[in-house]
């Protein structure tokens, strides 16, 4: 024989009863009567009135805490608060593209320049020299990384101001298309493929203009 005898729903279980509906304030009345048991006998000596009252309000506001630490939540709400580390890591890969964006004057970007160089008015990749952190977020930065594609350059506006740090071809300065997109053929034959608006403008872009230099 197991000498075990047969139990009721609802039972204790580390202090916390098991089966019934954390709903109802019945399911929590065991609980409250233990600890207002244990805080009895030390309360009154060591304890103010505003103390006791401070300290119960502390642990009713607990309460609920510990009890949900016992019942997992649905996965899609967070359960078990597990983070999806490839997310976590592409979203915080993502402030790094926008901080190398917004910050010229940072250490990092000044530390990058020096290493990469910069070439457009943008840091370079770096091709096989790049750290695996730095080829991670120019990856991102030119379209690359799982999920979404061009999740990053789809949700950046472009200022393009001066024009120093805006790649004519490349980027998408007139509208959501680069002209090298909208022109593929003449971007093909273009020799100034890696020029800047502002290179663009100051060669003179008008219909007989130095910044039209075409491969034959």
């Amino acid at each position: 024989a197991l000498c075990c005898k047969v139990g009721n729903i609802p039972f204790l279980y580390l202090g916390l009863p098991i089966g019934g509906d954390p709903r109802r304030l019945i399911f929590w009345e065991p609980v409250l009567a233990r600890l207002k048991n244990k805080l009895s006998g030390w309360k009154s000596r060591f304890l103010s009135f505003g103390g006791r009252l401070v300290l119960l309000k502390s642990v009713l506001t607990s309460l609920p805490v510990y009890a949900l630490s016992f019942f997992k939540a649905p996965s899609e709400y967070g359960g078990l608060g597990v983070r999806q580390l490839r997310e976590f890591n592409l979203a915080l890969l993502g402030k790094w593209c926008w901080r190398l964006l917004v910050d010229r004057e940072g250490l990092w970007y000044r530390v990058l320049a020096a290493r990469y160089g910069v070439e457009g008015g943008r840091l370079r990749d770096g091709g096989r020299r790049g750290s695996l952190w730095w080829q991670e977020i120019a990856s991102i930065r030119e379209g690359g990384g799982e999920p979404g594609g061009r999740w990053f350059g789809d949700h950046v506006v472009r200022r393009v101001g001066d024009g120093s740090d805006t790649l004519f071809w490349t980027d998408p300065w007139l509208d959501e298309t680069p002209l090298c997109e909208r022109f593929g053929r003449l971007f093909a034959l273009a020799e100034t493929k890696s020029l800047t608006v502002a290179e663009m403008f100051s060669l003179g872009w008008g219909l007989d203009g130095a910044a039209w230099v075409w491969r034959r």
